[in-house]
């Protein structure tokens, strides 16, 4: 770094290349920017060889095209992204990369375009990634560039003034602030997302089958339960309490308990509420006529309106779907649809579905799309048995769960694990989750750390990112009565 000397008075700076304490310091900065740059080029941490067989049955000129992308943006970005690697690489390893000769330009630029090299490799095993020759020209130019800024900071750097102590907290401190309200902000923001301010109206419900009938189900049902709100009491390790009384927000919209015995129509038999009446032509009733026998041809359809049923769960934007039934195939898919607010297989407010042996959810939100694929909730192996099972689906701004004989089933939705990082394009699985979040709280935990004195920064700094980070899982859970822990 800048070493001061004193010549007749006056002070000057000479050059000298930066180590000891130096490079120490300047090690854990570059190994933190390797960090997030492998967060930010790995995304979304799923290998897959998909891409490799595409590549396989691939015109060769076409995989050639593809290998040449040239976007503006793109060129842009690639360079800054390695920029610090070129900058940081010579200041946290002087003796091999850091100083003016061409043999550690050289040496700097090589490691650039290996790392470089890697990544893009690694991205032909990444599902949504793209592999091109000119990510790695740029990534080396962004290395060289970063390389060049290193030498003219060792050579004209000069010490900042030394603020107090006392300024440094404070500093920090506000900065420590700063972060955490854009933070909460951030993480609250998959919440607005999730609402049902996209459901479309007049949509028909459906038991079996969509309307174009080509998702048919086979299975019978005793029971079938539509609610709006979410009841008290669910969440993490917690069963689904029973829905009559209407506690905690619950209120029953529609109950088709399939007591008829005959006939092609079926009544919600709520006190009080509005009629309505699900029918199909030729409908078959199991032994006893207690529930129906669903066959895939012939679904029921809603002969009434659904307004009274959307408007009031679209304001809420939260809902428990029950349904007692039992899978007549457990490798029927489709999804095979057992109960469907949709208008065909592209557009649906809401589908309870079976996958095989898997029971899928799908709700329609702003990030989950009109199909309500791109956030599923599942549960698997839920029909492997072929036996009886009360299945309740809920769902509330962003929190989506699947429930089965009253207890948790597969994993549920959480709002900002599994929607946040989805945003910023990380993917879904848990690897991203745990990712994300240290990626978040190390900033945090960096500039609270500042607010102690030196010998408790290290402990402080982590107590303070934990502290925040169950704050905010704890708000999650409080508001949305989701549950909490991954």
């Amino acid at each position: 770094m800048g070493m001061p000397l004193n010549c007749q008075g006056q002070t000057v700076f000479v050059r000298t290349d930066p180590g000891g304490a130096d490079a120490a310091a300047w090690k854990w900065r570059f190994w933190i920017y390797a960090f997030y740059l492998g967060l930010l080029t790995l995304a979304p941490y799923q290998p897959s060889l998909r891409t490799l067989e595409l590549l396989q049955r691939s015109n060769p000129l076409d995989v050639v095209l593809d290998l040449i992308y040239l976007s503006p943006l793109d060129i842009l970005n690639n360079i800054v992204l390695f920029l610090p690697f070129g900058f940081l690489l010579p200041m946290a390893y002087p003796a091999r990369f850091g100083g003016n000769s061409a043999n550690h330009l050289v040496r700097t630029a090589a490691a650039g375009l290996v790392v470089s090299a890697c990544i893009e490799i690694a991205q032909l095993f990444l599902p949504g990634r793209s592999t091109t020759i000119n990510d790695l020209a740029m990534n080396g130019f962004g290395t060289l560039m970063g390389f060049r800024l290193a030498s003219v900071w060792c050579s004209s750097h000069r010490p900042n003034p030394v603020l107090s102590a006392g300024r440094k907290r404070k500093t920090a401190g506000v900065l420590a602030v700063l972060y955490g309200l854009v933070l909460s902000g951030l993480c609250a923001w998959p919440a607005m997302r999730n609402g049902f301010q996209t459901w479309e109206p007049e949509l028909p419900l459906l038991v079996g089958n969509e309307a174009t009938g080509d998702r048919p189900w086979n299975g019978e049902i005793r029971e079938i339960v539509l609610s709006e709100g979410v009841p008290a009491g669910c969440g993490w390790k917690a069963g689904i309490p029973a829905w009559e009384g209407a506690a905690g927000g619950h209120v029953p919209l529609l109950h088709f308990r399939f007591q008829e015995g005959r006939g092609d129509t079926v009544y919600s038999r709520i006190t009080g509420g509005a009629p309505f009446r699900l029918a199909a032509a030729g409908l078959e009733w199991s032994e006893g006529g207690s529930g129906i026998r669903v066959n895939g041809e012939t679904p029921l359809r809603n002969m009434d309106s659904t307004d009274f049923v959307f408007e009031p769960v679209r304001r809420a934007s939260a809902m428990v779907l029950t349904v007692r039934l039992r899978t007549g195939n457990p490798e029927q898919s489709g999804p095979a649809r057992i109960v469907t607010l949709s208008r065909n297989t592209l557009e649906r407010n809401f589908t309870l579905a079976q996958d095989g042996p898997d029971l899928v959810f799908r709700v329609r939100t702003e990030q989950a799309g009109p199909n309500g694929s791109r956030k599923a909730a599942s549960a698997p192996d839920v029909f492997r048995d072929n036996g009886w099972h009360r299945v309740d689906a809920v769902f509330k701004r962003g929190y989506s769960g699947l429930y089965v004989d009253g207890r948790p089933a597969g994993r549920c939705l959480r709002v900002p694990d599994d929607y946040l990082p989805d945003s910023l394009g990380m993917g879904g699985g848990r690897l991203t989750v745990v990712l994300f979040w240290l990626a978040a709280l190390m900033p945090f935990g960096f500039l609270g750390s500042w607010i102690f004195p030196s010998r408790w920064r290290w402990p402080a700094g982590i107590a303070a990112a934990l502290l925040f980070f169950f704050l905010i899982r704890s708000a999650a859970w409080c508001f949305l009565h989701q549950p909490f822990g991954f």
